[in-house]
């Protein structure tokens, strides 16, 4: 059997291998989010309790383009519009 010291150890080396498997992945979704040049709204409905707040229907033509700085921008004054 394994002493206390043993264990701790070996539970010590898992949870490391978890936080370095964990971290690969939050590098590569990092990774992909930087990848992203713009962003297309199509049709785009914001929701509080199942009210409609905010509704875009773009579908009449063609899709917006934001370049991804202009999306974080809209993205932060949607969300202190409903916060």
């Amino acid at each position: 059997m394994m002493n206390d010291n043993e264990i701790l150890k070996r539970a010590d080396e898992i949870l490391d291998k978890k936080v370095s498997m964990l971290n690969e992945e939050i590098n590569k979704i990092n990774q992909k989010k930087s990848d992203i040049k713009s962003v297309y709204l199509t049709n785009v409905q914001f929701l509080i309790n199942g009210n409609i707040i905010i509704q875009y229907p773009l579908s009449k033509g063609d899709p917006i383009e934001l370049s991804r700085e202009d999306a974080i921008k809209l993205a932060d004054q949607i969300y202190e519009i409903v916060r």
